[in-house]
């Protein structure tokens, strides 16, 4: 069994109405979680990392300067994943590895603080995003500036996939460390290459969705939204999977990367 623990490392604002059809007409916080792993072998791992100051670093001159005023975000030093481990007993430096779920600011604004993490992502995730800058950057959610400069010689590519019907309607996965300890799982539409990782019985399913009651009710963001950011179709694909993997396996805890429901509960 792998332990783990749940934190958030600062939050976004946000209408509701952006997050889920028929939301409510109020700005909420959104915060950006990452999950602590302890692994019988490899240590400590991390399952994103949050947002940090070096977010607004990265986006203080045009065109990123454009991402924070869209999306507020308010975080500080001691909101960062670093100096929450810290409190817990935990130096970055003894941070094995990170697994990103995909690349927008509040899974890798942390990144940096991790000096010696090895990085582990969808191939294709990365290598869609790797080359882009500025404007094009932009429209992905990604801040370039937010990636270590060493972080393609740290970086480890999921590309083994297990065919499997054990998680239907997943027909397939990647066993991460090749143990089954750590499962991951292709969530694209949001982000493409995005993952979730299934860890003993809980279901971190990273921003295909951002309500709990999304997956249970099959219930997406506005189109809008969808069309603004990822690809709509994929998307509304990679919903109705994870609301089917829901009804199938109840024992399992399905757990999106910025739903309130669960803060009162975990943090």
């Amino acid at each position: 069994m792998i332990e783990y623990k749940i934190l958030k490392a600062g939050y976004c604002l946000q209408n509701e109405l952006c997050s889920i059809i028929k939301g409510k007409n109020k700005q909420t916080k959104f915060y950006a979680m990452f999950v602590l792993l302890k692994h019988e072998k490899y240590g400590n791992i991390l399952f994103d990392t949050g947002y940090s100051n070096y977010f607004y670093e990265a986006s203080q001159f045009f065109p990123y300067s454009i991402y924070e005023k869209i999306t507020p975000v308010f975080t500080d030093k001691q909101n960062s994943a670093k100096y929450q481990l810290e409190q817990l007993g935990i130096n970055s430096n003894d941070i094995s590895y990170i697994i990103i779920s995909h690349f927008h600011a509040d899974h890798i604004g942390g990144l940096k603080d991790f000096n010696n993490a090895k990085f582990i992502c969808h191939k294709e995730a990365y290598s869609y995003l790797k080359n882009k800058k500025g404007v094009s950057a932009l429209k992905e959610g990604f801040l370039p500036n937010l990636l270590p400069d060493d972080f393609e010689k740290r970086l480890i590519t999921l590309e083994n996939k297990i065919i499997s019907s054990d998680f239907k309607p997943f027909d397939s996965y990647y066993d991460v460390f090749n143990d089954k300890s750590i499962l991951a799982f292709d969530l694209s539409g949001h982000a493409k290459g995005q993952i979730g990782i299934l860890v003993n019985d809980k279901f971190f399913a990273a921003d295909s969705c951002w309500h709990s009651k999304s997956y249970k009710k099959n219930l997406p963001p506005p189109l809008w939204v969808r069309l603004l950011l990822g690809d709509n179709k994929e998307y509304l694909k990679t919903l109705d999977k994870l609301h089917q993997f829901y009804d199938k396996n109840p024992e399992i805890e399905i757990i999106p990367s910025h739903c309130n429901d669960f803060w009162s509960k975990y943090v």
